[in-house]
């Protein structure tokens, strides 16, 4: 089953507020609802454009593909099979000790940097 990815890409970009962000780049209350509450059913390519635009992704991180029993190991959906997201960025950097930023800094700025297709 295709789904969207969009919490995940959230907590990865430390949005805690998902639909208040989805409402500030123009959509609507009752798609921003659902996009929010993971119940959306379609989305426009004008929609998953300003999405990838705006998450600064691209199509295939904004969908996850969670195969059933028996489907094909080798078909190409599989491509898009992510993990589930369980590290939290902003406990983490919380964490890390204040002489250990710079280095934090410089290794972000340098991921930055480099294309994401090598």
């Amino acid at each position: 089953m295709i789904q969207l990815n969009f919490l995940d890409i959230c907590k990865q970009r430390a949005i805690q507020k998902p639909y208040t962000f989805l409402k500030k780049i123009g959509f609507t209350h009752n798609v921003a609802h659902y996009i929010a509450s993971n119940r959306a059913k379609s989305l426009s390519f004008t929609q998953i454009e300003i999405l990838c635009k705006e998450l600064y992704c691209t199509p295939n991180d904004l969908f996850n593909f969670s195969p059933v029993e028996g489907f094909d190991k080798n078909h190409p959906l599989n491509s898009i099979t992510k993990p589930e997201v369980k590290i939290n960025f902003n406990q983490q950097v919380k964490t890390i000790p204040l002489q250990n930023i710079d280095k934090l800094n410089a290794t972000l700025s340098n991921l930055q940097t480099q294309s994401p297709n090598p």
